[in-house]
């Protein structure tokens, strides 16, 4: 199990970044929306674990703001909620390499 998280998680979440990161730059919802929908199946693999149950909820719906809040003012909103799936890649990388491997 760990190698199909592995292999289907990780690529997803790296392609969701950097298509989040061009949909803002060019201001298009559809692309940070692709972006929100390649991060549900690892936000459903992290939510299916016993201490985490709305945490994995986080990428999804903070992409999924983004891409509503896109093409309208404020511009700096899209770009905090886009923040916040910066910060849970971050905790997740960390959760991965160091509490994984004392």
């Amino acid at each position: 199990m760990d190698a199909i998280a592995i292999l289907f998680g990780w690529p997803s979440l790296v392609a969701a970044l950097l298509l989040a990161a061009v949909g803002l730059l060019r201001r298009r919802p559809g692309i940070v929306a692709i972006a929100a929908i390649l991060t549900l199946p690892t936000a459903v693999y992290i939510a299916s674990s016993p201490g985490y149950p709305l945490l994995g909820f986080v990428a999804p719906v903070s992409l999924s703001v983004a891409a509503l809040r896109c093409a309208k003012r404020p511009y700096w909103l899209p770009f905090a909620a886009a923040g916040a799936y910066l910060m849970f890649l971050s905790w997740l990388l960390y959760a991965v390499v160091v509490l994984d491997h004392p």
